[in-house]
């Protein structure tokens, strides 16, 4: 009885702690000459690619399908009326390469290259004809001459 309440008790023990370590996993630390590593005893899990093959035998019909017939294409009866636009408007090249926001703005700050120049805008402002409408973290929205476009990183 001496032995094996002491041996139930780390049994149950063992038990506890590694379902602990299952739910609750540990990081370490591991710091070598100035330089802080964060090793995440997670293991990283790659995603998985496959591609599906379906050349196999149907189970109901018991043959192989040869040939997959494309369905007809819908025609409409009511006519549509296409308006060719006039002024094609010409965009300068901007591209949005981040932002940047305090701790107490409100407004963040974005980095963007207008026709090769670098800018830093906050969300309202209007540079060289474009107006930054919205910033967001992976893209922005903004405005030249009354038309609208979203542009991503």
């Amino acid at each position: 009885m001496y032995i094996l309440v002491p041996l139930i008790i780390i049994i149950w023990g063992i038990l506890f702690y590694r379902l602990y370590l299952l739910f609750f996993p540990s990081e370490t630390l591991v710091i070598t000459q100035g330089e802080i590593i964060i090793a995440n005893t997670n293991t990283s899990f790659k995603k998985d690619t496959f591609n599906l093959i379906d050349n196999y035998r149907d189970p109901f019909l018991g043959k192989r399908e040869t040939s997959v017939e494309k369905p007809e294409k819908l025609s409409l009866s009511v006519p549509v009326n296409i308006g060719k636009k006039t002024n094609s408007l010409q965009w300068p090249s901007v591209s949005y390469t981040g932002m940047v926001k305090k701790e107490k703005s409100i407004l963040p700050l974005a980095f963007i290259h207008i026709n090769g120049n670098e800018h830093l805008v906050r969300q309202g402002d209007k540079i060289e004809g474009i107006l930054l409408k919205k910033v967001y973290k992976d893209s922005i929205e903004v405005v030249f001459e009354k038309e609208k476009k979203v542009i991503s990183k």
